[in-house]
């Protein structure tokens, strides 16, 4: 009776020893981490790479390329994100403010985004990041048309959420990385 419960606690302690532990990222507080040669992959949309740092209308970007072949602009100043998107028509605009106060919004293209929370846990996989960052983006042209954004520190985007859009699809997420040549993995 003795060597059964023994060899009972024995299993018991090598099958706890080989459940998977959640994994807990930690990275720099950069909420959109800009170097040439990073890149993310998300489930569904794809590949994002930066592949340069030029000039366009006389200011320095980072030019994103995407799986589509297509690209957009990056650059930070004081604490913001502005893009412009690879047309002959567009313009600047801000797309995110990392440091304002909780309901701050600002206006972004045919609508407006608004910052909601700078405490959101996102789990991607068996990863939990702490500290994100979710903005809501709402187009007025449209009566029930939007997304969710969270952005995570040293890492930039990690999960979207469109809604009023097909009701099937869940948050998109974030599969792995490469930030400052540091592989992430989160799935």
């Amino acid at each position: 009776m003795k060597k059964l419960l023994f060899v009972s606690m024995i299993l018991m302690a090598l099958l706890s020893c080989h459940k998977e532990e959640e994994q807990r990222i930690e990275l720099s507080d950069d909420y959109f981490p800009l170097a040439i040669g990073n890149q993310w992959t998300f489930e569904v949309e794809g590949k994002k790479t930066i592949i340069d740092l030029t000039e366009v209308d006389g200011i320095e970007y980072y030019k994103f390329e995407n799986d589509y072949g297509t690209f957009s602009y990056y650059r930070k100043e004081d604490g913001r994100v502005y893009i412009k998107e690879d047309k002959e028509d567009s313009k600047e605009e801000m797309l995110f403010d990392l440091a304002p106060i909780e309901n701050k919004t600002w206006k972004y293209g045919v609508g407006y985004v608004t910052l909601i929370s700078r405490k959101e846990v996102v789990e991607v996989g068996n990863s939990k990041i702490d500290s994100c960052l979710l903005y809501s983006f709402h187009n007025i042209e449209l009566i029930d048309y939007g997304m969710f954004v969270w952005l995570a520190p040293g890492i930039g985007i990690v999960q979207v959420q469109y809604w009023g859009e097909s009701p099937y699809l869940g948050p998109l997420q974030l599969e792995n990385a490469i930030i400052n040549k540091q592989h992430i993995d989160l799935k």
